[in-house]
């Protein structure tokens, strides 16, 4: 709902002097913008996104499938029409649906696909988790992906892990920008409370804490 005419993004160079809301200026001042030093998400990983949606509507086209993919071929009698073997297609896949055996005549013949569209697409897919994981600038073993050199990781090592890498170039920026002097008063700032989640005892808690802290120096 919100638009910057003077920064249309994805990069933005600045804070924005003219701010819509569903096309309706509002005063800068009672905005706050973060500029983070990195792309959002939804820009740099849009295709690798799409990409990903596309394979998961695939895999569950595959998932449906009662028989191993593959084609009939007729190898006798009077030629068939294309009508005619669209037809047979359709026939012979909605009988697979109620019963997994089928039978054909000495004019037709079924032939297995060499590859299986359902194996291929799980490879995509293997893939495809490996590109968002570098998108998102986590290592991919948090998303379950296997990559050659990798060594064993505790629980403690991988929320380091993602903390190091993909959340805290986001946290830096929501501290230093909610702890600007036109946000709190002087000598007062905004920091995360990371230090349960990067515990080796504990847990994750269920809400990350965030406090605000008064500043010792005078």
């Amino acid at each position: 709902s919100i638009t910057t005419p003077n920064q249309t993004g994805p990069q933005w160079f600045g804070q924005s002097d003219v701010i819509l809301f569903n096309g309706l200026e509002i005063a800068t001042s009672d905005v706050i913008q973060f500029l983070s030093p990195i792309a959002g998400l939804l820009y740099t990983g849009n295709r690798a996104m799409s990409i990903a949606q596309h394979l998961d509507q695939a895999a569950d086209r595959y998932a449906t499938l009662e028989t191993t993919p593959g084609y009939l071929r007729q190898v006798n009698g009077e030629p068939m029409s294309g009508d005619e073997l669209s037809d047979l297609a359709a026939g012979w896949a909605a009988a697979r649906r109620n019963n997994a055996i089928g039978a054909l005549n000495n004019y037709t013949e079924f032939i297995e696909y060499k590859t299986s569209p359902a194996e291929t697409v799980s490879d995509q897919r293997q893939y495809q988790a490996l590109e968002l994981a570098r998108v998102a600038n986590i290592p991919p073993y948090l998303v379950g992906v296997a990559t050659g050199g990798m060594t064993y990781q505790n629980a403690q090592q991988a929320r380091q892990d993602l903390y190091l890498f993909g959340a805290r170039p986001y946290i830096d920026c929501i501290e230093q920008t909610l702890s600007a002097a036109n946000v709190l008063p002087r000598n007062r700032y905004v920091e995360f409370n990371i230090e349960d989640y990067l515990s080796d005892a504990e847990l994750m808690p269920d809400r990350t804490e965030v406090t605000v802290e008064e500043s010792l120096d005078d």
